[in-house]
């Protein structure tokens, strides 16, 4: 699982890497075409499981978005943009939430294309809003600086959390207990981890890649 979800984004850089290589996301033009073609792709194509592709094409629109906000940025930051993504994420987030609380069917549920073009618009759209009006908090930059440890070994830490939190508390009576348990734990466990081991040689170069800290 590891090995897995840690190739993601590899497939994604050098696929990134391939189409800046042949200068598609070199003019505004073309970078909105990529990125009207990576959610497409997103939305319409089956997840394979082969190389991890099919993770690589979930998280695609999500680079090429990421590149167009650094190598766009003045394209991408006038007014009207800004508000039509606060638009499609206002609309899309209602959308969920209604399904969720079984307003939009009998089930409560949306299924198909239509609830993955809904997680792309929420996920796009907000990124675009958190990065247009962010703001500076010590927590979260504290957090931040361990960032790499944490992607690295959350599917480990966040499993053990869940673990942990099924055995502590009754997931159907307490959602919000055990989100915060499996939160804490998929968070607090790689941070420990780099502070207590980040010092030594064995453990930060061939795990983490990284020369020791002290």
């Amino acid at each position: 699982m590891w090995r897995s979800c840690s190739s993601w984004p590899i497939t994604s850089f050098l696929l990134v890497g391939y189409l800046d290589y042949r200068q598609l996301l070199r003019t505004c033009r073309g970078w909105q075409l990529t990125f009207l073609l990576a959610v497409a792709v997103n939305i319409f194509v089956p997840r394979i499981a082969l190389l991890s592709l099919g993770a690589a094409c979930y998280l695609l629109p999500f680079f090429v978005l990421g590149y167009g906000l650094k190598r766009f940025a003045a394209a991408l930051a006038r007014p009207g943009v800004v508000a039509s993504y606060a638009v499609l994420f206002t609309a899309a987030m209602a959308v969920q939430q209604l399904a969720y609380f079984d307003y939009l069917s009998s089930d409560g549920s949306i299924d198909g294309y239509v609830q993955t073009a809904l997680i792309v618009a929420v996920g796009l759209s907000a990124n675009v809003l958190i990065l247009r009006h962010r703001r500076a908090w010590q927590p979260l930059a504290l957090i931040g600086g361990f960032a790499f440890t944490i992607y690295l070994f959350h599917p480990f830490s966040v499993g053990i959390g869940t673990r942990l939190a099924a055995a502590l508390v009754d997931v159907a009576q307490h959602r919000g207990v055990h989100f915060d348990i499996c939160m804490v734990v998929g968070i607090g466990l790689p941070i420990a981890l780099q502070t207590v081991l980040g010092g030594y040689r064995w453990f930060s170069l061939p795990f983490l890649g990284l020369r020791p800290v002290h």
